[in-house]
This record gives structure tokens, C-alpha cells and sequence, in this order.
């Protein structure tokens, strides 16, 4: 959000332009408020469009496989054609400004000769047609490795932009800039909690974007390596069988597409791993958002015989007391009471005593349907921490020793 200080620094820098000054800030408050919201930026293209004068203004993000853009209404037709079949590959602006990388707004002339410029298709088939006789635009980079770019479009009947137009736009570019970088943060940060979420219950997840990227991607499942990873370069998810390959890249373009109604089940195999099915959710999304935002989530889940459930997640899920969910574990890995008696050093009506309680706090009335509670726990976990193996108790231990730990109370 901009601070107080900020407006009014606009506002000094503009002083003696005071129609220039209502623009600006008008712009600003806008950004600000809004931006979060791709659909909103359409909106704000126009505003900037109009304060400068342009025939219309056009926020894009473009990789070698896909293009995203955003434009003002009053040029969406001649966008829709200047985008299509792949026609922005061959911009010779785009390609000397990504290849200068000279900060600030840059116009045509800035980096292209007037041969240059005629010899580009785009150009003469395109922009020529429709009367288009100069861009100014400038480049912002994202926290995901993209490049934003957002460009002023003058006609044949709109002034050209001016110095001051030039300087004004660069006053506003830091704003547009922070603005980007927030609401490309807000989705990655949403899908990071959603992958964070599924590693505590120690399953391996990722979540793709409307591009098939991964936005984020857990501990978890990057212990799978090499049978499963990121690409790096092209940040997709690689799947060292090529069969299931193909049948990931399928169900992927049906999660996005939205032909894929809920969830794919794609058996995994690798050489000296265990098996794995890999679960590809499509999950509700806009095709057209601007900014990253996730359309498929991606979990593994072994095939084979589990460990129980850790005793800390039996703790956590039931609340249960460490002594009780080291029972609950201790059962759930098939020991009987009398097993569980020698193991941790307590008495079988200690053991009786806790078990009543665990029947209580999970709703269980038998070993036998706590034995399958636990089961159904251990299969939504997938694997377990190595390490969180219930300890015997120090002589001694129980009911009598829990009390022991327990902090005394102060006196009133």
C-alpha cells in the first residue's frame, strides 16, 4: 500500500502539472487497491492509456510456450491478433529490450532503426494495418523468472508521448513494479501453505499453475528425485517413466483445460523404489488470471505396506497424551497389551487405563476399529519420519510419572 509520504511525494514531483497530478495519483490509488485483482487491470490500463494519451495500454508476460496479457479495452481486438498464432515471438522490440535490459519506459525508436522496423512482420501485417505508429513500453521482472511488460500503443490520431510523458511514466513505474511483484507473491505464497500443509502430514505434493509450471513444491516430494522432479529450466514436473509421463502430460491438460472433472490416478514404478500412485487434483481456476494462481495439485502416495502413524501425530490429531499415543502406535503396528506392557515398563492396568481413554478421545469402542481408524491415518500419511519409534519408559513410568513431568502449580 502506498504510504502518505509517497502520494505526497508524487504529488510535489507533478506540482506544476496539475492535471498530470490528478492522473497520477488517481493511477496510484487504483494500483493499490486493486491490483491484487488481475480482473482489475484491465481497468487500470485504461486510466494510464488515457492520462498518456495512447490509443490503449497492454500488460503481458510471454515464455517460449505461452503468452498471458491483459489489455484496455479499447485495443483487446488488435491485441487478440497481435498475440495470436504466436505472432509476439518475432517482436523485434521485445527481443533488443530483453536483450539491453536498459531500465525505464523505451519507446520503438529508443531501440529499432526504421529499416528494422519495417522488415518485422508484426509490424507492417499487424500494427501498420491498424494505424499503429508507436509503442512505448517497459519490462518488470517477477519473483517467479518471468518478465512482465506493460506497453503503450499510439495511433496515427494520438500525439506522440512527450518528455514529460516519458518522465511522468517513470515516476509511476516503481509503483507498477511493487504492484506486480505483490500479487505474483500472493498465489505462490497460497500454493507454498497448501504444499507446506500436505509435508506435516508427510505427504509429497505440488501445485502446477495454468501452465502446467510448478508454483510450489514440498520437501516431500523432492525426496523422490529422480523419479519424479521439477524441471528446473522449464519448471514442469519430470517423470523418469515416459509412459507415465504421457499419461501425466494428458490428465495435466485435462485439469487445466477443465475436462478433467475431479482427480487422475497414475500408477509410478522405478527400479529399487517402492510403487507409488500419483494423484493429479484439478483444482478451480480462471484460465485467463494474469497472475500465477493454482490450477492442479500433484500428490504421490506409496503402495505397500505403512508404518503406523507417528506417536506425535496421534498426539496432535487426537489429543492424546504422549503416554496414550504411544499406545495408539504401539497397537496400530499390531502389538498386543501384553507386548506393549514389556516394551514400555508399565503395568497391564496402566495399559487398560490409557487404552479407555484412547477409546474416548478417538470414539473407538474395540482394538479392532482403532486398529482401522489408525490404518486409514497411516494411508493419508503416506511415510513416516524415520526416528519417532515409541521409547521404552524408565522404570518407574505411567500414570505416576506423566503427573511427575508435570510442571507444579504456583501458589495462589
Amino acid at each position: 500500500m502506498a504510504t502518505d509520504s509517497e502520494v505526497r511525494h508524487e504529488f510535489h514531483r507533478h506540482r506544476k502539472q496539475p492535471q498530470m497530478v490528478q492522473s497520477l495519483l488517481k493511477i496510484l490509488a487504483h494500483i493499490y487497491a486493486t491490483s491484487h485483482d488481475a480482473r482489475h487491470w484491465a481497468f487500470i490500463l485504461g486510466q494510464i492509456s488515457e492520462s498518456y494519451r495512447a490509443r490503449g495500454a497492454c500488460l503481458y508476460t510471454a515464455t517460449r510456450d505461452s503468452v498471458r496479457w491483459l489489455a484496455s479495452e479499447t485495443i483487446e481486438p488488435l491485441m487478440s491478433v497481435f498475440f495470436g498464432d504466436g505472432r509476439w515471438r518475432s517482436d523485434p522490440w521485445l527481443a533488443r529490450a530483453r536483450e539491453k535490459q536498459l531500465p525505464g519506459f523505451l519507446s520503438e525508436g529508443d531501440l529499432l532503426s526504421d529499416q528494422e522496423r519495417r522488415a518485422s512482420p508484426l509490424y507492417s501485417d499487424v500494427l501498420a494495418r491498424d494505424h499503429i505508429a508507436e509503442t512505448v513500453g517497459a519490462l518488470f521482472p517477477l519473483p517467479n523468472g518471468e518478465i512482465a511488460v506493460l506497453r503503450l500503443f499510439y495511433g496515427d490520431e494520438q500525439s506522440q508521448p512527450t518528455l514529460n510523458d516519458r518522465h511522468s511514466l517513470e515516476r509511476l513505474r516503481p509503483h507498477i513494479e511493487r504492484s506486480l511483484v505483490l500479487s505474483t507473491q500472493a498465489g505462490t505464497q497460497q500454493a507454498q501453505a497448501t504444499t507446506n500443509a500436505l509435508e506435516a502430514m508427510g505427504l509429497p505434493a505440488a501445485v502446477l499453475d495454468g501452465d502446467g509450471r510448478v508454483l510450489a513444491v514440498n520437501p516431500a516430494m523432492e525426496s523422490l528425485r529422480p523419479t519424479i522432479a521439477v524441471n528446473r529450466p522449464s519448471g514442469r514436473i519430470a517423470i523418469a517413466d515416459e509412459t507415465a509421463q504421457r499419461a501425466f502430460d494428458l490428465a495435466l491438460s485435462g485439469a487445466i483445460e477443465g475436462s478433467l472433472e475431479r482427480s487422475s490416478a497414475l500408477p509410478l514404478r522405478a527400479p529399487g523404489k517402492p510403487p507409488l500412485v500419483l494423484h493429479l487434483i484439478a483444482l478451480p481456476h480462471d484460465r485467463r488470471d494474469f497472475f500465477p494462481s493454482s490450477a492442479a495439485m500433484l500428490t504421490a502416495v506409496p503402495v505397500g505396506p505403512l508404518s503406523a502413524p507417528s506417536s506425535a501425530f496421534l498426539q496432535a490429531l487426537f489429543a492424546l497424551t504422549p503416554a496414550e499415543a504411544r499406545v495408539a502406535q504401539g497397537l496400530a503396528e499390531g502389538k498386543t497389551l501384553e507386548d506393549l506392557a514389556t516394551l514400555l515398563n508399565v503395568s497391564r492396568e496402566t495399559l487398560r487405563t490409557q487404552l479407555r481413554s484412547v477409546f474416548a478421545k478417538t470414539g473407538a469402542k474395540r482394538q479392532a476399529e482403532l486398529a482401522t481408524m489408525l490404518a486409514s491415518a497411516s494411508f493419508l500419511l503416506g511415510r513416516q519420519p524415520e526416528g519417532d519409534e515409541p521409547k521404552p519408559d524408565t522404570p518407574g513410568t505411567g500414570k505416576a510419572s506423566d503427573r511427575a513431568r508435570r510442571k507444579p502449580r504456583s501458589p495462589r
